[in-house]
């Protein structure tokens, strides 16, 4: 009786940490000329638990409460996804076993493991801007007239950062822009163990003026869901 109560003591235990009812936030970056999409969620539970990731989805199916647990993971993309190729990594912070990710007819799949960086540098740092302009085009966003948020800041005429990991954060309406959040993956040599760990370079930028979300494509970029 005593193991009896134990066991399911430590079940309720497990529930409270890995919740079946996630409050999910949710991006969804199309994949031309498929009927996939990579999916970008944060998902909170119970107990303040957080979950974040990528999936490579049917697009018809979309994104399920089932997603946030199960099935593959990937952290960030390497380039932009097509219905070709499909390079990303997984940001291995406790060597967890990887689960493949779906095979789409066609296509190269490649999700490699990383492990962090975790010693200082100056490749990824985490910066914002507020910019007046953009221009898009197929593989960049560039932003014009930046000014630092930060008081010991630097302003910038313009900076082009690449496609792929950028998504962006709007309104309750969903159709005006109210930040860009770009994520860089960069590659590191660790001197003491010679290994190649990743850290992200991570910027956002806030417009000026008014901008709808409508005026970016969705090749190469993370929309909200909502």
């Amino acid at each position: 009786m005593r193991k009896l109560l134990i066991i399911i003591s430590a079940l309720l235990c497990v529930s409270c940490f890995f919740s079946t009812s996630w409050d999910v936030e949710l991006w969804e970056q199309k994949i031309e000329n498929s009927n996939y999409s990579i999916y970008k969620f944060d998902a909170w539970g119970g107990r303040d638990s957080h979950v974040s990731g990528m999936k490579l989805l049917n697009a018809a199916e979309g994104f399920q409460q089932s997603d946030v647990m199960s099935g593959h993971q990937i952290s960030y993309l390497t380039s932009i996804p097509s219905k070709h190729q499909i390079d990303g990594i997984f940001r291995d912070r406790i060597r967890a076993r990887e689960t493949p990710i779906p095979k789409i007819a066609g296509a190269i799949n490649t999700i490699k493991s990383y492990e962090d960086f975790s010693g200082r540098n100056s490749e990824c740092l985490y910066k914002a801007y507020t910019f007046q302009s953009f221009k898009e085009d197929r593989d960049h966003i560039t932003f014009y007239t930046n000014e630092s948020k930060f008081v010991d800041g630097t302003d910038y005429d313009e900076i082009t950062v690449p496609k792929g990991n950028i998504y962006i954060m709007t309104d309750s309406t969903n159709t005006i822009v109210k930040r860009i959040n770009c994520d860089h993956v960069k590659f590191i040599t660790d001197s003491v163990t010679a290994d190649i760990k990743i850290c992200i370079d991570k910027k956002y930028f806030e417009p000026k003026h008014e901008i709808k979300l409508s005026e970016f494509t969705d090749y190469g970029i993370y929309k909200p869901v909502k």
